[in-house]
């Protein structure tokens, strides 16, 4: 058996990755200890045979089975299906007083909330030279979050037909392009945390031997898609603060492009939502299963 000089745990002699912190043995000498002998002896590895990361599922068991693991599964499975229930109680609900739009927004925001506390529960786990990526993704998604429940609540409170002659009309286009703007800002948030879970797992995914097909790409997209629909929708409120101020009615039929589109921008972002979460879910459930073999293993690239 040999110990790892980074945290001291016993190891097998043909490993070549610490099964407690993931720490991979390199040309640094390792220490060796056996039954027979009374003190360590120790024994370069050769650098030929030294993969540049940890390949190996069968070393990461107590990562694989960990409950946090199991909130990870649990977590991309409510992000997928949270848009698809806040959808269907739209749908199926009838709009009184706001209401079936106020109970989408929250079954969204519950969802998404589970999402994010799976992603700082696996952040816990070791190794932490992978999992410090996903230090900053729940912050990032949880200000997002936050945004976009408060501003639907907002715009589910106001009259479905605004005059835009009147003062209350002109009031309301400053406070919803006010509120969009923050939900750009957020959306922003949003985008960076997505590039950085997109990046954290396809280093985990190629860890533990699944195969690199850019997993959360779906993730990435979604994320700048739901950025270029919030701007769109600012540049429509924008654009009818300056038809009411002008009286132009050209210049207000100009707008119903840019909600048209970022209506259609949205939605396409709704489904990368869906896909992105079961995308997620099911390569981890994959990976738990064992159905990826030896044909897939992959390594990540040194980062020296």
């Amino acid at each position: 058996m040999k110990n790892c000089t980074k945290c001291g745990l016993e190891n097998p002699d043909t490993g070549l990755f610490c099964m407690g912190c993931g720490e991979p043995f390199t040309q640094e000498k390792v220490r060796i200890t056996s039954p027979s002998a009374p003190s360590p002896v120790y024994q370069p590895i050769s650098p030929s045979s030294t993969p540049a990361y940890q390949p190996a599922r069968g070393n990461f068991p107590q990562l694989i089975f960990h409950a946090n693991y199991q909130r990870l599964l649990t977590g991309s499975l409510f992000f997928a299906l949270g848009t698809v229930f806040s959808f269907s109680v739209g749908i199926f609900i009838p709009p009184e007083d706001s209401l079936s739009a106020q109970i989408a927004s929250l079954i969204s925001l519950v969802c998404f909330a589970i999402f994010i506390y799976s992603i700082y529960s696996f952040s816990q786990l070791e190794p932490r030279s992978l999992n410090d990526k996903l230090s900053r993704v729940p912050l990032f998604f949880g200000i997002y979050m936050l945004a976009d429940f408060i501003s639907s609540i907002f715009f589910s409170l106001q009259p479905q037909t605004i005059d835009l002659s009147l003062p209350e009309g002109r009031e309301f286009l400053f406070q919803a392009s006010g509120i969009i703007l923050i939900e750009v800002v957020s959306g922003i948030f949003l985008f960076i945390g997505a590039l950085k879970f997109t990046s954290w797992f396809r280093d985990l995914v190629l860890m533990l031997n699944a195969p690199d097909k850019d997993s959360t790409n779906r993730i990435k997209w979604f994320a700048t898609c739901t950025l270029i629909g919030k701007g769109l929708l600012l540049i429509f409120y924008i654009i009818l603060i300056t038809a009411s101020s002008t009286q132009l009615d050209s210049t207000a039929e100009n707008a119903i492009t840019f909600f048209s589109l970022a209506a259609f921008i949205l939605l396409a972002a709704s489904v990368l939502q869906v896909a992105g979460g079961y995308k997620v879910y099911s390569v981890l459930n994959n990976i738990r299963r064992g159905k990826y073999n030896s044909a897939y293993q992959q390594r990540i690239p040194s980062k020296d």
